[in-house]
C-alpha cells in the first residue's frame, strides 16, 4: 500500500527519531535498516515497554525490551539457525499480550507456509518456544492474517485471525499443549452499490478482547463493507453489525472498560476516523476526525475518564492522537518534519499516561513518543 493508503515514538527524553539500538554486541546482525514494521507493543509489570516487530531484511520475528535508553533485541522466529539454515519468512500481522508474570505470547503470520504461528516467552526460564497455531481451512490454506491475541478469563491465549483462502473469521484457542482453530463467521454474499453480487469474505482487521469469561472480536466484513462484532459468553458465537453506513470498519481496534465496549475504526468511504461505544445490541456512533485521509491504523485505550485513539494521517504522513475528555474530542499531530510516521500504530498506558509507538517509514525503524 502507498503512504496515502496506509497499512497500518522512543520517550521524549530519549533521542527522538533514532533507530532502535541492537544491544546484542554483534557488529552486523542485519538490523541496521528496515525493521520495526508490523509493530506490536505491551508494557511489562515494572513499566518496561516490550515490542514485537517484523525484520524485513531477515524475514524474521524480533522482540525488544527497553533498557535505559537502549533496546535489548532477541531473534524469536524466522532467522537462520545455528547451522545457518533459514527458518522461513515469519513475522507479519503481529500481535502481543503479556500476562501478570510477564510471560509473553505473540501471534503472527508465516509468509511462506501461509499459516498462523505463535511464540511464547517463559519469563521464569528466559526461554522462547514457537509453533503453528492454525492452518485454516480448505485445500490451499492461507490463514493467520490480521491476527489478534488476548488472554481469556483463565489466562489462556486466544487468537482471532483471517483465513484468506476461505474468506472466514477464525479463532484459535489454547488447549494446554497447543491451539485448536474454529470458524467463527463465514460471512454472507452481498450486493455492491452497482447491484453486482459479491462473494462472502469476512474476518479482516480483527481485534479480540476478553472481558472476564466473555470474548469479543471486532472485524471487517469486506463483502458488505461493514464493521461487525462477534461475542462469545461461553455458549457459542453471536454476530452483529456495529456500523454499515458506506464502506466502514477497516483498521479497527477494540477495548473494554467497566463493561463498556469502545471501538475505533476507519470509514473508507469518507476517509474519516469513527468511534462506536456501547454494548452488544446497542451502539452509538460518531465521526471523530473528518480530515483528509485520516483514520487508518487505529489503536484505542482508556485512561481514567479519557478515551485515546492513535491513528494515521494519510495526507501528511503523521501519527495523530484523538482524546475524548469532558464530552469533547480534541486532536493533536505527532510526527517529525520530513519523515513519514504513523504506520502500525500502538498505544499503551505507561506510568498513567499514553505511550505510543509506530513504524517510521522514512528511517525504516521504530519510533516512540509520549504526547
Amino acid at each position: 500500500l502507498s503512504l496515502m493508503a496506509c497499512q497500518s515514538c522512543q520517550e521524549n527524553q530519549l533521542v527522538q527519531n533514532d533507530k532502535i539500538q541492537n544491544d546484542t554486541g554483534l557488529e552486523d546482525a542485519g538490523f541496521t535498516n528496515d525493521w520495526g514494521s508490523w509493530l506490536a507493543m505491551e508494557i511489562l509489570s515494572d513499566g518496561t515497554p516490550v515490542i514485537g516487530y517484523y525484520d524485513i531484511i531477515e524475514g524474521g520475528l524480533g522482540v525488544a525490551k527497553l533498557a535505559g535508553t537502549n533496546w535489548n533485541h532477541q531473534e524469536v522466529d524466522g532467522y537462520k539457525d545455528e547451522q545457518g539454515l533459514d527458518q522461513g519468512d515469519r513475522g507479519k500481522y503481529i500481535d502481543m499480550v503479556v500476562d501478570s508474570a510477564d510471560n509473553i505470547w505473540l501471534s503472527y503470520y508465516d509468509i511462506n507456509l501461509k499459516n498462523l504461528r505463535y511464540a511464547y516467552y517463559d519469563s521464569a526460564n528466559d526461554t522462547w518456544t514457537n509453533d503453528i497455531a492454525d492452518t485454516g481451512g480448505g485445500g490451499s490454506p492461507d490463514a493467520g492474517l490480521f491476527s489478534s491475541i488476548t488472554l481469556d478469563g483463565n489466562g489462556s491465549p486466544v487468537i482471532a485471525h483471517y483465513d484468506a483462502n476461505r474468506g472466514d473469521l477464525r479463532v484459535a484457542s489454547w488447549t494446554g499443549s497447543g491451539f485448536e482453530g474454529t470458524v467463527v463467521d463465514e460471512g454472507e454474499d452481498a450486493v455492491d452499490s452497482e447491484g453486482a453480487s459479491v462473494d462472502a469474505n469476512t474476518g479482516q482487521f480483527t481485534d479480540i478482547v476478553a472481558d472476564g469469561n466473555t470474548l469479543y472480536v471486532s472485524f471487517y466484513d469486506a463483502a458488505a463493507g461493514d464493521r461487525r462484532l462477534a461475542t462469545n459468553t461461553g455458549e457459542g458465537w453471536s454476530i452483529e453489525t456495529i456500523d454499515s453506513e458506506g464502506d466502514v470498519g477497516q483498521w479497527s481496534t477494540l477495548t473494554i472498560e467497566n463493561g463498556t465496549i469502545h471501538v475505533a475504526y476507519h470509514d473508507v468511504s469518507n476517509q474519516d476516523l469513527k468511534y462506536a461505544v456501547g454494548s452488544p445490541g446497542s451502539f452509538s456512533i460518531e465521526t471523530v476526525d473528518d480530515g483528509a485521509y485520516v483514520g487508518a491504523d487505529t489503536d484505542i485505550t482508556v485512561i481514567g475518564t479519557q478515551i485515546h485513539i492513535a491513528y494515521f494521517d494519510g495526507q501528511n504522513n503523521d501519527m495523530k492522537l484523538a482524546t475524548l475528555s469532558d464530552g469533547a474530542w480534541s486532536t493533536q499531530t505527532l510526527g517529525v518534519d520530513g519523515e513519514a510516521v504513523g504506520f502500525h500504530n500502538e498505544l499503551e498506558i505507561r506510568n498513567g499516561s499514553p505511550y505510543l509507538g509506530c513504524y517510521n517509514y522514512t528511517l525504516k525503524s521504530a519510533w516512540f513518543t509520549t504526547p
